[in-house]
C-alpha cells in the first residue's frame, strides 16, 4: 500500500539548536538515538514543521529560530513521498515572512493540505503523545471525526421499528438535530408558560358569578298609568287658569283696539265719501289743493282715485270686523273652558296627576335599571362564557405542547442512542486496528438501565488514567495507528522517548521514526535495531567504567 513517507532531511539552517547543514536519511523504521539534550525530538519535529508550520503539539507560533546564534532565517529542506507514490522536495523558509517551495515552485500553505488534509488529525496520527495530551472531550471529538462514515439510512436501520416510527426519518446530522430539538423544547416550554399565564388571567374571569338577567314585570301597570295620565292632560291638565284669563284679557284688549280702529276707519270713510260727492258736482274742488277742477279728464281721474281710497278703507274695515268676530268666538271658547276648569276639583286633580307622574318616573327608573343590569349581565356573562371556552382551547393547546415535548424528548433520546449505535458500528469497522486498546463511547446506568454517552479508553481492561507511562504510550500508539489508517493519511509515526516502552510493535505499511535515549551517546540516525543494541551495550560499558572509577575514587 502507498503511504506518506519521509525520505530525507536534506538541509537545515537556523532551526532551533541543530547544526547548520544537518541532514539525514530515513527508512521504513528509523531510530534517532542519543543522550538527553542531543536534539532527538528536534530532529523528529522537522517533518511536521516543514509540512504544516506547527510544532509537535499543534503550536503554530512555536519559536524555531536558533536563539544562540540569533538566526533571523530558518530553512528546512526535506524529501518525501506522498500517498500517491510521487516524490516531492519541500523547502520552508521563515524570516519575517514564510516562503514555501514545492518541487522548485513557490506555493502557499493551502497547497500542502492535500498531503496532510487536517493538521489536527495529521498530528494525532504522526505524534502519539499529542493525542494523549488532549482533554477527554477533544480526544472523543477527534476520534468521531475520523471514524468511517455511516450514512443516515444505514444508521436509521440500526433502530428498532418503534424507534424508527418515533424518529420518523433518517437524520443526517444528529448533533445538530439534538441541538435544534432542545431549542424547540425550550420554545415549546416558553409557549406553555405563556399559555399558563393566559389561563390564570382567564380563570379569574371564568370564576366570576354570572349576573342574573331580570324581567320588568310592571309593563302593563306602567302603560295603564301613562294612558290615564295622558287622558287627564287631554281633558284639562294641560291648561292653566291664569294663562286662560290672561289670554281672555288680551283678546278683550285687542277687540277694543279693533273697535276704536273700526270707528276711526268708519269716520274716515264718511269724510272720503263726502269728498267724492263734492268731486261729482259741477264746480268741483281738488280734495288736496282745494282748487276748482274745470278739466273733465282730471275730474274723472280724481273721482277714480277717491273711489279706490274708499274701497281700501272699506276692505280694512271688513278685515277688522272679521278679526273682531274671530276673537269674540275665541273669547267665548276660553270663557267656557275657564268655567269648566273652575267648576272641576283642581286640587284633587293636581294631586292625582302629581302622584301618577311620580309613579311613572319610579316605574321608568326601575325599568331603566333593569335594562342597564341586563346589558351589564349580557357583557359579563358573555365574557365568562368566552373565558371558559378559551380556557378549554388553551388547555387543549397545552396538552398538544406536552405531547410535542414528550415526542421531541423521545426523539432526542433515540438520537443520542443512535449516535452511540453509529459509533459502535464505526468501531466495528476499525476494531482490526486495535489490539489491547478498547474505546467505549457508551455505558449502561446500573440504576436505570439507560444507555448513556461516555468516553472511556482502556488498555487490557484498565482505564487510561490508571495506566503506567509505558502502558499509556502503547495506548496512544495504537490510537495513532487507528487514526492514521482510518483517515487514510498513512503518515509516518514519530515515537519520542521510546526507551520507556519495551517491545514496541511496528505497524504494517507505516513508516516509524523512533527516538531512544542512550546514555553517553551523541545524536545518531540509525536504520537497524541491531545498531541500536550495539549503542546500548556500549552505553552500559561506559556506565560500568564510569561507576568503577567513581567507586575507586570514593574508596581512596
Amino acid at each position: 500500500d502507498l503511504k506518506l513517507y519521509l525520505k530525507s532531511i536534506n538541509n537545515v539552517i537556523g532551526y532551533k539548536d541543530l547544526p547548520d547543514g544537518f541532514n539525514c536519511n530515513f527508512n521504513d523504521i528509523t531510530y534517532i538515538v542519543g543522550d538527553n539534550f542531543q536534539k532527538k525530538t528536534t530532529v523528529g519535529s522537522l517533518f511536521y514543521w516543514c509540512l504544516t508550520g506547527c510544532g509537535l503539539y499543534g503550536n503554530d507560533k512555536e519559536q524555531v529560530q536558533n536563539d544562540k546564534n540569533y538566526y533571523k532565517n530558518v530553512i528546512v529542506d526535506i524529501t518525501f513521498i506522498d500517498n500517491e507514490g510521487i516524490e516531492h522536495n519541500l523547502i520552508r523558509k521563515r524570516s519575517k515572512q514564510t516562503t514555501l517551495i514545492l518541487d522548485d515552485e513557490i506555493i502557499n500553505k493551502d497547497n500542502l493540505k492535500k498531503f496532510y488534509k487536517d493538521k489536527n488529525i495529521f498530528l494525532a496520527a504522526h505524534n502519539p503523545y499529542y493525542f494523549g495530551s488532549l482533554e477527554g472531550i477533544k480526544q472523543r471529538n477527534l476520534l468521531r471525526e475520523v471514524l468511517p462514515n455511516v450514512t443516515a439510512n444505514e444508521a436509521f436501520s440500526l433502530l428498532s421499528k418503534s424507534e424508527q416510527e418515533i424518529l420518523k426519518e433518517p437524520r443526517i446530522d444528529l448533533k445538530e438535530f439534538i441541538t435544534d430539538s432542545n431549542s424547540e423544547i425550550k420554545g415549546l416550554e416558553k409557549n406553555y408558560s405563556f399559555i399558563e399565564g393566559q389561563i390564570k388571567t382567564l380563570t379569574n374571569i371564568a370564576l366570576q358569578e354570572e349576573k342574573v338577567v331580570k324581567t320588568f314585570e310592571k309593563t302593563e301597570e306602567l302603560n295603564l298609568i301613562k294612558q290615564e295620565y295622558n287622558k287627564m292632560l287631554e281633558e284639562y291638565g294641560k291648561y292653566n287658569i291664569q294663562d286662560i284669563e290672561n289670554k281672555i284679557s288680551t283678546i278683550d284688549n285687542r277687540i277694543k283696539e279693533i273697535i276704536e280702529e273700526f270707528n276711526d276707519k268708519n269716520n274716515k270713510y264718511i269724510m272720503e265719501e263726502q269728498k267724492l260727492e263734492e268731486l261729482k258736482s259741477f264746480a268741483s274742488t281738488c280734495p288736496s289743493c282745494k282748487q276748482k277742477v274745470t278739466n273733465e279728464d282730471m275730474k274723472k281721474h280724481l273721482i277714480n282715485f277717491q273711489n279706490k281710497t274708499l274701497d281700501r278703507i272699506k276692505i280694512i274695515a271688513e278685515n277688522l270686523k272679521t278679526e273682531a268676530q274671530k276673537l269674540a268666538s275665541e273669547k267665548n271658547l276660553k270663557m267656557e273652558l275657564l268655567e269648566k276648569i273652575k267648576n272641576s276639583n283642581i286640587k284633587e286633580n293636581e294631586e292625582k296627576k302629581k302622584y301618577m307622574l311620580n309613579k311613572i318616573e319610579l316605574l321608568e327608573k326601575s325599568k331603566e335599571e333593569i335594562l342597564i343590569n341586563n346589558k351589564e349581565a349580557e357583557i359579563v356573562n358573555q365574557q365568562i362564557r368566552e373565558a371558559k371556552n378559551r380556557i378549554i382551547t388553551l388547555k387543549k393547546a397545552q396538552e398538544e405542547i406536552v405531547q410535542e415535548i414528550e415526542l421531541t424528548n423521545k426523539q432526542i433520546e433515540i438520537a443520542k442512542k443512535l449516535r452511540i449505535l453509529i459509533v459502535e458500528e464505526q468501531m466495528k469497522k476499525v476494531k482490526k486496528y486495535l489490539d489491547k486498546v478498547s474505546i467505549k463511547f457508551d455505558d449502561i446506568n446500573k440504576t436505570t438501565g439507560e444507555i448513556k454517552e461516555c468516553y472511556i479508553v482502556q488498555y487490557e481492561g484498565r482505564d487510561y488514567n490508571k495506566l503506567s507511562k509505558s502502558e499509556q504510550t502503547r495506548t496512544c500508539l495504537e490510537i495513532s495507528n487507528l487514526i492514521n489508517r482510518v483517515s487514510n493519511l498513512n503518515a509516518p509515526i514519530f515515537l519520542d522517548d521510546a526507551e520507556s516502552t519495551t517491545n514496541i510493535k511496528a505497524f504494517e505499511d507505516t513508516q516509524m521514526i523512533i527516538a531512544i535515549v542512550i546514555k553517553h551517546n551523541g545524536l545518531e540516525i540509525l536504520q537497524d535495531y541491531s545498531q541500536v543494541l550495539i549503542r546500548k551495550r556500549e552505553s552500559v560499558e561506559k556506565e560500568l567504567n564510569y561507576n568503577n572509577e567513581y567507586i575507586l575514587k570514593n574508596v581512596a
